[in-house]
């Protein structure tokens, strides 16, 4: 008898908070607003090649630490 009671109130209280969740769903979704524009190949490649520098730079950079550090 307890046990009866116990599955039908799990059952009501899971279908309770399942409208809980949904119903702020109901209404639509705003219009996604439009992406950003991508930067030209041009500028893409201007600053793919500073980053790769910059990055060639600090390598170098670690590389005479570790020299140094374990001379």
């Amino acid at each position: 008898m307890y046990f009866h009671w116990w599955v039908s109130a799990s059952v009501v209280s899971f279908e309770v908070s399942m409208l809980i969740w949904i119903a702020p769903r109901l209404p639509p979704l705003p219009a996604a607003a439009p992406s950003p524009a991508l930067l030209s190949e041009e500028e893409s490649v201007a600053i793919l090649k500073q980053i790769l520098e910059r990055m060639r730079r600090i390598a170098e950079e670690m590389k005479g630490i570790g020299r140094s550090r374990w001379k």
